[in-house]
């Protein structure tokens, strides 16, 4: 399993999220690498299909599944949670990604 975690320089959420993901996998016991990325241009975005920082994927493929085929974003990201708006991923979306791609690899 490859987990990226990308990002742009500057943006305050990324050490958080990055803290998060690596946390998660250890609670979930996955063999994953996780892959850091800083985005640097629109042209970067595209190619990653960066929906904005922080954009974490699993396989390739976006944690929000219904963000998936987004336009690229060179931009700020945010994520609806249960207790609003937030500039980080609400763990349960993150689990229920990396719970879901541990189960097809099986």
């Amino acid at each position: 399993m490859l987990i990226r975690v990308m990002t742009f320089e500057g943006c305050q959420n990324c050490e958080t999220t990055r803290h998060l993901v690596e946390e998660t996998v250890r609670e979930l016991h996955l063999g994953a690498d996780i892959e850091a990325i800083q985005i640097k241009n629109e042209e970067e975005a595209i190619g990653y299909g960066f929906l904005g920082s922080p954009t974490i994927q699993v396989d390739g493929q976006d944690i929000e599944v219904n963000r998936r085929g987004e336009r690229a974003s060179f931009s700020c990201r945010v994520y609806r949670t249960p207790r609003g708006i937030s500039g980080v991923p609400p763990k349960d979306l993150l689990l229920e990604a990396l719970k879901k791609a541990a189960s097809s690899e099986a």
